[in-house]
Order: structure tokens, then C-alpha cells, then sequence
């Protein structure tokens, strides 16, 4: 219904007077802007103060071991195989350790002593993961699988130094690495061919299936059979010295009924072919090996004035980047009311850009222990890409990261013995191998910026 009563019209009008009031009122408060260490504006934007007196400092650092198993933690697990050895960020050694079991409910049912058993294969499967592919996969890998000496370690946490104790060799085969194409598998029962989703197949040797088939106590006892088989080490040699590939090894994907298990192929009095399947267990352990001699990065962790033009960052335990905020006090008695931290990167790294920029970054900080834990604005992980940021972007052919460090700037400035620095590194190591080369405090071109919108009292 349309009304004409001029009341209504000097009531709009009223009341679009006291927004455009309100409006300007709180412009005219909030005029102050200050982007710190950088020349960076915004045209929109009036009244903006410019000051270099905050300095940013940068430095690159090893990094530390990383948990590459905890009982405590659920979810999407990757876990990576393979080598990166080139002069940039020296060399990683990515390997895997895990053990299968028997599924108590349904234990194998092998006639041992009653009929006549011949065992055709024994093939460990594991279920390719793209997201654990880095690097270049074009070269074959030579695949070791060795048989561990000791069980798996029952400690809560191992970390990814972990040393096994390694024994016999039972395979050493050169294999081409596909995480995206679907195999073909031989079905015993109807004799045809089936297309299964892309997943590694490692045939062991039939000595050692023949032993398991007629082992009566490691056929019916998860104890026996883990005393027999006490588990498997995978390493993976790219014969170009730059690939790492992986698997998904998350609850759900061990779960699989067509990957992610021991399968034992075997023919029952003479005729009838059947198959057993072990599962693989999730106590599984991916240590990463890391030898920095030589490299650019070792070259940049020992001279501060190379970090200031470039520092290095990688996940699986490789170097992180420090940031250190001096002179703070030019901020104090001032209302922070937005912190953002940009730094820029290379788009990618290493021989013939083989190695693409990490994703995200997410920003740390050191506890009492000296350990590293996220920074006060990163409240969620999986919501940190919205309320923190860091996910790359590309800008005029390089990669930008921007960060909300607000309410750390707000705790460096009202508690004088918190850190003024932060540390930059991928959000998981145990995920992500990527790695990125992002440009120093004292670049001349791409230099870290810190942006901070405040408010004087």
C-alpha cells in the first residue's frame, strides 16, 4: 500500500540526516592510518599517516623434528615417500613405516593342515593421495621395501627422527609413479580384470606369503601374526633426485576394501582362489630425514643480512621464517584496530620451477617451553583462511600472503615481555612438504609489509 502523507516523507528524511551525521562523525574519529615498514596505500583512503619507524627484521631458521604420530589426533592423514636433493634447500628424505593386523572379528579361515593351500601372491596396497605429490614425478622411483626388526613404537607421540631398526629386503623394483590413473586388478574369482581407484601395488615376495599361509598361530592370533610380520619400510628413490609422492592414510581411507591393506591371494585344493586382507593400521610412522649441508638455506640461517633479501620456509620439518617487530612504542597509546602482515614469495623454486609456492602459511608463536603454537588470531584452523588468511595469491606473476596479526600486535604492545616475534611456516608439517621462497624484510622491491589501522585516544 503506498502512503503520501508528507509525515512519512520529513521521517525519511530525518532519518537519512542522522546516518549521514552518525556517518561523518565516525570517519572524522577514526582518521588516523598507519602503514608500517612499507609504501603501501590505499587511494580510497584519507588522512593516512606513513612512518618507517617500526622496523621488521627477517631471518630464516632450521626447523625441528615433527610429530609424526599422535594417538590424540583424528582426520585426514597423508603421509609422504620419496627425495628433494638440490642446492636450494639440500636434501629430504621422506620414508614410511607401518604395520598391518588381523580383523579380530573376522580372522583368516586358512585350512592349514586339512587341505591342501598354495599361495599365488602377497600385494600391499596403498591408496595415492595428489595432495602428497610434490615435485617431479616424470623419473621412475626405485621402491625398497624392507621388514622391520622391532614392532611399531607404543609411545603416545613419535616423532618424525624416529630411527627403525631395519631387516631383510624383500623388494627393490623400479616403478613408474601414476597418483592419478586407476589400476587394473586381477579378480581371482570370476578371472577378469577390474579398474580400481589410483593406488600403489607392491608385490612381496611368495617365499614370504607361502611362510604366513602356513603359519597356523599367525593365522588365528593378531599377536602371532604381528611377531611374524612386525611390519614394513617403504622408501622411495626418485631417479631424478626430485620427486615425493604419498598416500591417504585417514580413517576413512583405511577403512577401503579396495586399498590400503595386505592382500593374500591364495588357491584352496588346487581349485578354489580366495583372498585374505590385512589391514594396515593407523599407528603408522613417516619419518623425514633433512641434511642442509651446502645449501642456499644453510647460507641464510648463518648470515642475517642474506635473510633480510630472502628467506626459506618448508613443511616436513624444513626451515622456517622468523619476524622480529622492533620499536612498537610509536604505536603506543594507540587503538589497533587492524594488523595485516604481507610478505611476497617467488612462484615457485628449485630446478625448472619444479617446486610451486606452499598454498598457505600460517603464523606462529614460541611458548614457555619454547615450543611453537599459533598466534592469538588464529582461534580455528579450519576456519583460518577466513579470519586469518595467509592462502597465496598471485600478483603480478609473484605470490602474495596477507595475514591478520591484530590481537598479536595488541598483546606485543600491552604486555612488555611478550615476543616481539613471530614464525612463519606451513599450518601441518606432517601434511605438507611444499615450500616457498619469500622475499626479506630489506628487499628493495618486495619487501614484508605490516599495514596497522589505529585509532589515537
Amino acid at each position: 500500500m503506498q502512503v503520501n502523507n508528507p509525515f512519512f516523507h520529513w521521517k525519511q528524511v530525518r532519518n537519512l540526516f542522522m546516518f549521514v551525521f552518525g556517518i561523518s562523525i565516525f570517519l572524522l574519529s577514526c582518521k588516523d592510518e598507519i602503514i608500517v615498514g612499507s609504501d603501501l596505500l590505499d587511494d580510497e583512503l584519507i588522512l593516512v599517516d606513513i612512518t618507517d619507524e617500526v622496523e621488521i627484521n627477517s631471518f630464516t631458521e632450521f626447523g625441528e623434528p615433527f610429530i609424526a604420530y599422535n594417538a590424540a589426533t583424528t582426520g585426514r592423514r597423508l603421509a609422504h615417500i620419496g627425495q628433494i636433493n638440490d642446492g636450494l634447500f639440500g636434501n629430504l628424505n621422506a620414508e614410511l613405516a607401518l604395520s598391518c593386523n588381523i580383523v579380530t572379528s573376522t580372522p583368516p579361515n586358512y585350512p592349514i593342515g586339512t587341505k591342501s593351500l598354495q599361495a599365488d601372491s602377497l600385494v600391499l596396497s596403498l591408496l595415492f593421495d595428489t595432495l602428497a605429490t610434490y615435485g617431479d614425478l616424470s623419473a621412475p622411483f626405485r621402491i625398497e621395501v624392507r621388514q622391520l626388526n622391532q614392532k611399531m613404537p607404543t609411545e603416545n607421540i613419535v616423532k618424525s627422527d624416529y630411527s627403525f631398526s631395519l631387516g631383510t629386503l624383500l623388494v627393490d623394483t623400479l616403478i613408474q609413479i601414476k597418483p592419478k590413473d586407476s589400476v587394473s586388478v586381477y579378480n581371482f574369482t570370476d578371472k577378469k580384470n577390474v579398474k580400481v581407484i589410483p593406488q600403489l601395488r607392491i608385490v612381496l615376495p611368495k617365499s614370504m606369503a607361502e611362510a604366513l599361509l602356513n603359519n597356523k598361530d599367525a593365522a588365528v592370533s593378531d599377536t602371532a601374526f604381528v611377531s611374524f610380520l612386525k611390519g614394513l619400510h617403504i622408501r622411495a628413490i626418485p631417479q631424478n633426485n626430485n620427486g615425493i609422492f604419498g598416500f591417504n592414510l585417514s580413517a576413512s581411507a583405511l577403512a577401503s576394501n579396495v586399498g590400503n591393506k595386505l592382500f593374500m591371494y591364495y588357491t584352496e585344493s588346487d581349485t578354489l582362489k580366495k583372498t585374505y586382507s590385512y589391514p594396515i593400521s593407523n599407528r603408522f610412522i613417516n619419518t623425514g630425514q633433512r641434511d642442509f649441508t651446502g645449501s642456499v638455506v644453510s647460507q641464510h640461517v648463518e648470515n642475517n643480512d642474506l635473510s633480510g633479501q630472502l628467506t626459506f620456509l618448508q613443511g616436513f620439518g624444513g626451515p622456517r621464517v622468523k619476524i622480529t617487530f622492533s620499536n612498537l612504542d610509536i604505536l603506543k597509546n594507540k587503538i589497533i584496530n587492524y594488523a595485516e602482515l604481507t610478505v611476497t614469495a617467488d612462484k615457485t623454486s628449485g630446478l625448472n620451477g619444479a617446486y610451486p609456492a606452499a598454498n598457505q602459511l600460517f603464523a606462529f608463536q614460541k611458548n614457555s617451553s619454547d615450543s611453537l603454537i599459533y598466534i592469538q588470531d588464529i582461534y580455528n584452523v579450519t576456519n583460518a583462511g577466513i579470519e586469518f588468511g595467509g592462502i597465496k595469491k598471485e600478483v603480478d606473476g609473484k605470490m602474495v600472503y596477507s595475514m591478520n596479526i591484530t590481537n598479536q600486535l595488541k598483546k606485543m604492545l600491552e604486555d612488555p615481555t611478550f615476543s616481539p616475534d613471530i614464525y612463519l611456516r606451513t599450518p601441518f608439517q606432517e601434511d605438507f612438504v611444499q615450500r616457498s621462497v619469500i622475499y626479506g624484510a630489506k628487499h628493495d622491491l618486495y619487501k614484508m609489509k605490516l599495514k596497522v589501522n589505529f585509532t589515537t585516544n
